[in-house]
């Protein structure tokens, strides 16, 4: 009775599910018995009925989906327009332990993409004829993405289908791999079939590789004996992936800035890569790092090799304090020509006033004594060499005129004028002419006069004026 009645429930299921099949058949076919009793290691026949709606003569062939069953016929049926025709099917099954079972049974025409699905139920007894207790059946396969992405996880979807009666309360679902090692667990209700989406994520670091997932999944009767059964593993492969992430922490100083620049590995592969910064001209004259950079163009360039999940240190320090010393120096020595310079400047000028034609020329000599500083100075001496060839006219002095002339042995005549006072920002010409002794042709160099003048304290300083340069280009 318990047999019959369960077999009964099958039935009931079967109808309804042939009930739903037959509203999207693409042509009419039915199968008979709806189910049937063998023991294990016998064939199970079946009849086939197939109604041609098209106006050609069609072949149909058999096939099973669920590769643990062994569905055949001897050839294909071929059916004329219009008409039905029947066959015989047999099914075997492979492997499989004692209880009831939906076959899916498909009937194709043949040489397209038609197909109806049939369901047939099959209890399989022992080889002695007697009904055991069901033991756990699972069938099962997965879906795994082609690519994995270590940043982000990714959702595998298992299909499981209960082959039997057995309502499996604890169905463990075992994922393994080279990466992976993940556990879960769920359960099978009589006949169902379920989908199970797992959420397998890895570390980021985990380098690019090919590798190869398996599942295996255990099933446990009412005795806690367990049942594996190993799905078909897939290949896929971890992508590489990652960039150098510069973290950069600035600290600025007084005419001081210090950039460190902290170069991470993000990836899951080492990087070897070459990091920019780009400085200003004037920027880089006052710039040094550690470790040294190379410059290109305007950037400075360092070329790093980072393993995965380290990092290196570049430090950037721009100092304008040799700038400040340097323009220190610089205003040190300005103020210092400033205070330090001669308040007395000296100008000598040479005009030819007369030329003859023998060659003998009358020169105009100029001195200007300029006080530049901020003081009056006094007692000021002038003293200018008159050369050789020369000769002093008297009579053309300006408004100063010499207080004595002393003849040099070698180098002619030194001419002395006196100035009391010259007061800041104020100057005195003087003014003489010359004649040469002798015929001058081209240019004529006028050596540089001196003054000489008190500075206070019982010191003195001199002054020296430029050369004086006249003659015939």
């Amino acid at each position: 009775m318990r047999r019959l009645g369960m077999f009964g429930l099958f039935a009931v299921l079967l109808i309804i599910l042939a009930g739903f099949a037959i509203a999207e058949d693409a042509f009419p076919v039915s199968i008979s018995p709806g189910q049937q009793t063998i023991k294990i290691n016998e064939s199970a026949a079946f009849e086939i009925t197939v109604t041609n709606p098209y106006k050609a003569t069609e072949a149909f062939d058999v096939f099973s989906s669920d590769v643990v069953w062994d569905v055949y016929m001897n050839a294909p049926l071929v059916v004329a327009p219009g008409m039905t025709s029947t066959a015989n099917i047999q099914i075997r099954p492979i492997y499989l332990t004692p209880g009831v079972y939906s076959i899916p049974v498909s009937i194709r025409r043949s040489g397209t993409s038609e197909v109806v699905k049939k369901n047939v139920l099959l209890e399989l007894l022992s080889k002695e004829g007697l009904t055991l207790s069901y033991v756990p059946a699972i069938r099962g396969s997965f879906e795994l993405p082609e690519n994995f992405d270590p940043r982000t996880s990714a959702m595998v979807k298992v299909h499981l289908e209960n082959q039997n009666t057995l309502d499996l309360q604890k169905v463990d679902i075992k994922v393994r791999s080279a990466v992976f090692n993940n556990d879960y667990r769920t359960s099978l209700s009589s006949f169902e079939k379920r989908d199970v989406l797992l959420n397998l994520s890895l570390s980021p670091l985990t380098s690019p590789q090919s590798d190869s997932v398996k599942i295996s999944l255990f099933a446990y009767d009412s005795n806690g004996k367990s049942y594996q059964f190993d799905l078909l593993s897939q290949d896929y492969e971890i992508l590489p992936f990652g960039d150098l992430n510069p973290e950069i922490n600035v600290t600025s100083g007084l005419l001081k800035t210090v950039r460190v620049i902290k170069l991470v590995n993000t990836g899951n592969v080492p990087r070897e890569d070459t990091y920019h910064l780009q400085l200003g001209l004037f920027d880089r004259i006052f710039t040094k790092s550690d470790p040294d950079a190379r410059v290109k163009g305007r950037d400075y360039a360092w070329d790093v090799n980072i393993p995965v999940g380290e990092y290196e240190i570049i430090t950037v320090t721009t100092n304008y304090s040799s700038l400040v010393v340097v323009l220190g120096i610089l205003l040190l020595l300005v103020f210092g020509y400033y205070v330090f310079r001669s308040p007395i400047v000296l100008k000598k000028g040479a005009k030819i006033m007369t030329a003859k034609r023998d060659g003998m020329l009358e020169i105009k000599v100029t001195l200007v004594v300029i006080n530049r500083g901020r003081r009056p100075v006094t007692n000021i001496r002038v003293l200018d060499l008159m050369p050789n060839v020369f000769e002093y006219l008297k009579g053309h002095e300006g408004t100063l005129t010499p207080t004595n002339m002393t003849a040099h042995e070698h180098k002619g005549s030194v001419i002395r004028w006196g100035i009391g006072l010259i007061h800041p920002g104020e100057d005195t010409i003087i003014e003489y002419q010359i004649k040469s002794k002798y015929a001058i042709l081209g240019s004529i160099s006028l050596p540089p006069a001196t003054a000489k003048f008190d500075v206070g304290n019982g010191k003195e300083q001199t002054a020296k004026s430029n050369v004086a340069e006249t003659g015939f280009k």
